[in-house]
């Protein structure tokens, strides 16, 4: 039988390039399903609006994701947090 290693052990392993962007495809998911959610909560249908497109969550532009929210009744708000700014973009 294989000897298993813990996680955290394996993200140490890790560059810090590949936990980061490990990290932004679970927050992505995390957002995917609140949004799926979201679509059940006010009665929407996959005819009405279709989240499958997410299938590849690296290739989801801003653009696509900001018409699903929008489509939700939500504008997109994105924040870039710096040390000594924080830059903000709002889709409407």
């Amino acid at each position: 039988m294989p000897k298993t290693k813990p996680f955290k052990n394996l993200l140490q392993q890790m560059t810090p390039e590949k936990r980061a962007k490990i990290e932004t495809q679970v927050q992505l998911e995390l957002l995917h399903l609140a949004l799926v959610e979201r679509k059940k909560s006010l009665g929407y249908t996959d005819e009405d609006i279709d989240l499958s497109e997410w299938e590849n969550l690296d290739d989801i532009s801003v653009s696509v994701l900001s018409q699903y929210i929008k489509a939700l009744g939500g504008n997109l708000k994105l924040v870039a947090n710096f040390p000594n700014q924080e830059v903000v973009a709002q889709f409407e």
